[in-house]
């Protein structure tokens, strides 16, 4: 998986490329978002429209991130999922906890 970080109006955008899965950087993902609480940010946009599956654990890795943005206030919002990661976080009921944007502009000025 391919991790790019880029940044506008204040808020983080990680662009994800490749499956979020085992061997696939789900531990990337963890380390990336890491590194930019320690950095200072609290407003992220996690940029899907590349990564067109994810499992469990990237599942996890998802939630984790979520839980340590919030824990310091921050914002982890979703842009441009796969209509298969759309239906993973349907089944998981993830779709209630995450704000999913189709697009990024709309997203960006939700925050």
């Amino acid at each position: 998986m391919k991790i790019t970080t880029r940044s506008s109006n204040g808020v983080v955008i990680i662009d994800l490329e490749g499956d979020l899965m085992p061997g696939f950087g789900r531990e990337r993902l963890s380390e990336t978002v890491a590194d930019l609480l320690d950095e200072g940010n609290r407003s992220f946009l996690l940029n899907m429209s590349k990564a067109p599956r994810i499992d469990s654990s990237g599942v996890g890795a998802l939630v984790r991130s979520f839980a340590s943005i919030r824990k310091l206030n921050g914002q982890l919002k979703l842009v441009r999922p796969s209509s298969f990661v759309k239906r993973v976080f349907e089944l998981t009921r993830l779709i209630t906890v995450f704000d999913i944007f189709d697009d990024e502009a709309s997203a960006i000025s939700s925050f």
